[in-house]
């Protein structure tokens, strides 16, 4: 059953409305198939709150803006400053949740991906079903928006609809702090980088391919 979930996403996702595409001038665009992210979608992080607010800078087009749905107070506006995002273009929405079960989060994460003239919306949620990720993704597509799902929720695989999912983890071996960044979830499934604050690509400059580097020691049939 769950192969034939997963065989009618794929089919669905060819007949995808198309709502343009954006690139973020770093090294996360040579992990991407065509090398770019698709807006109308959604994309899970774990761990990698940086990265996908980089991201959502990347995403705004010249009136659009940024939708910060943020339960937990997690948002630092002037952090997001140094990181060259005009806060003129953010709109902070703090829904008050009092469980995990947060329908005003919900609600609020699913009208600004709806709405067309935003081009980015984070949240963090703290656990996305599939019907949950399909609404959203559904909205999406109507608003052309990315939406980037944060944190705990997206330690899953494959929980439900997102297009995209990274994990991202530090990386300190005495010579200076990187983030490994590698894809879950998507057509590049398994292929990785390191990366220095900021998107700069670490001195090794190298994409990895996980199922690559491990066919040589062990049958492919073997790795998990």
């Amino acid at each position: 059953m769950r192969a034939t979930l997963e065989e009618l996403r794929e089919k669905i996702g060819t007949i995808r409305p198309d709502c343009g595409t954006f690139v973020t001038n770093s090294p996360l665009d040579r992990l991407l198939p065509e090398g770019r992210f698709r807006r109308g979608s959604l994309v899970q992080w774990n761990g990698g709150s940086t990265l996908a607010l980089l991201t959502a800078k990347a995403a705004l087009r010249d009136s659009g803006v940024i939708v910060i749905v943020d339960a937990g107070h997690r948002f630092y506006p002037p952090a997001a400053a140094r990181l060259g995002i005009d806060l003129a273009r953010v709109v902070i929405a703090r829904p008050d949740c009092v469980d995990r079960n947060c329908a005003d989060q919900d609600w609020m994460t699913h009208q600004a991906l709806c709405c067309p003239a935003v081009d980015a919306v984070l949240c963090w949620p703290e656990r996305v079903n599939s019907g949950l990720c399909r609404r959203w993704q559904l909205a999406a597509e109507k608003g052309g928006s990315v939406g980037m799902l944060i944190g705990p929720a997206a330690k899953q695989r494959g929980t439900g609809w997102a297009e995209l999912q990274f994990a991202v983890t530090g990386v300190d071996d005495g010579g200076g702090r990187r983030q490994r960044v590698e894809i879950l979830k998507g057509r590049t499934t398994g292929r990785w980088i390191e990366i220095n604050s900021g998107m700069k690509e670490s001195k090794e400059g190298k994409i990895h391919d996980r199922l690559h580097l491990v066919s040589q020691l062990a049958d492919s049939a073997a790795v998990s």
